[in-house]
């Protein structure tokens, strides 16, 4: 437990604020935060509480195609690897309460986006993927956005499912109350809720610059990074895009996920209008 003394942001008053707790309890302000007294706190609490929350993230299933799932596999390896070198040491299995139904979980993040490998102990080699998506809350849809990760590195954590775990405990105490000699009162589910807010900011966008045309039959090549959404819109009939045959053989398009971006091998002859797309992998 500390005690830290701290002006309020607002009113400028000095006050203090506790590690552990706040209120009379500990010799504090109730209510009171990091950055503004008890009574600045309370007014900001209660401003808030007035306005919706309008979108949360959750997760959305995708295919690991393209080389996503060997992306997730490599930074597996790597974390694991680092952890060996630097004597990590293994913490008790996590559990987490925060999962799409599943028993295990593995959280991924890379390129700023947050990624789920997830599955049953009985079913270990029926893997689903998910990348977690901005959600309209009043609306019911995801709004096309990824939830921004708070780091840009490549990370990996695992944990079990407490909600697996919870179940299965739940089936044997059950067991045992059908053998009990007496009744047991019936309980009303917990109910919860969350309250969660983070900024949305907008990325800036790089576009290159255009260069000048020279109308000869000289072949350049070049790699472009976009998202599935954007690459499937290039190669409509007219946007100026279209797949090599061995691409268009292999329905390549169908595999993209709208929110997973790729790397694109692109070539084009000076004397013709069309950009020819070679080779597409996740990025």
């Amino acid at each position: 437990m500390e005690h830290i003394r701290c002006r309020c942001k607002h009113c400028y008053k000095s006050y203090s604020y506790c590690t552990y707790g706040n209120g009379p309890d500990y010799g504090t302000e109730e209510g009171c935060s990091m950055e503004y007294c008890g009574e600045c706190q309370t007014a900001i609490n209660k401003a808030l509480a007035k306005i919706e929350v309008k979108y949360k993230p959750k997760y959305k299933e995708i295919m690991p195609s393209l080389g996503l799932d060997k992306i997730m596999a490599d930074i597996k390896e790597k974390v694991l690897k680092e952890r060996e070198n630097e004597a990590y040491f293994k913490f008790p299995t996590l559990i987490s309460y925060d999962d799409e139904g599943y028993d295990n979980v593995e959280t991924y993040t890379h390129n700023g986006k947050t990624f789920r490998i997830e599955w049953n102990d009985k079913t270990p080699d029926d893997k689903h993927m998910f990348i977690q998506m901005e959600f309209d809350i009043k609306a019911k849809n995801f709004t096309g956005r990824h939830w921004e990760a708070k780091t840009n590195e490549d990370t990996f954590s695992e944990h079990k499912s407490g909600r697996a775990m919870l179940e299965r405990a739940l089936e044997k105490f059950k067991e045992s109350v059908e053998r009990a000699p007496f009744p047991l009162p019936s309980m009303s589910p917990t109910m919860g809720s969350l309250f969660f807010m983070d900024p949305i900011f907008d990325w800036d966008i790089k576009i290159p610059e255009s260069r000048k045309r020279i109308p000869r039959h000289k072949l350049r090549t070049w790699k472009e990074t976009k998202s599935g959404k954007l690459i499937r819109s290039l190669c409509m009939p007219n946007n100026g895009y279209v797949v090599s045959f061995d691409l268009a053989e292999k329905e390549v398009l169908k595999q993209l996920n709208d929110e997973v971006d790729y790397t694109l091998d692109v070539q084009k002859y000076d004397d013709e209008e069309w950009r020819t797309i070679t080779k597409i992998v996740a990025k």
